[in-house]
């Protein structure tokens, strides 16, 4: 079972197993917004989770974005459609 985690405003940012999830709710870095019926406890029963499916950042994370597409053999191959630059062929 994963769980989405959104950003503070609400953008996607990334699926979590549910263990990270609780991690993130423990350390109140995040908030549930939709949660599941079945429920984790601890060992000693102390502590009772619901396991949560939507998780929003407490605080906003910065994503960078790649603009350009990385130089490499196969990607200048994609680019001219399997094509030799010399030949033609």
């Amino acid at each position: 079972m994963h769980t989405v985690v959104l950003n503070a405003d609400y953008t996607y940012l990334n699926t979590v197993p549910w263990q990270r999830a609780i991690k993130l709710l423990v350390k109140e870095k995040a908030e549930v917004l939709k949660e599941d019926d079945r429920q984790i406890t601890n060992c000693d029963n102390t502590c009772q989770f619901k396991v949560p499916l939507v998780l929003k950042l407490v605080q906003m994370v910065k994503t960078v974005y790649r603009n350009k597409v990385p130089y490499s053999r196969k990607n200048v191959f994609i680019r001219d459609n399997h094509t030799c630059q010399y030949c033609g062929t």
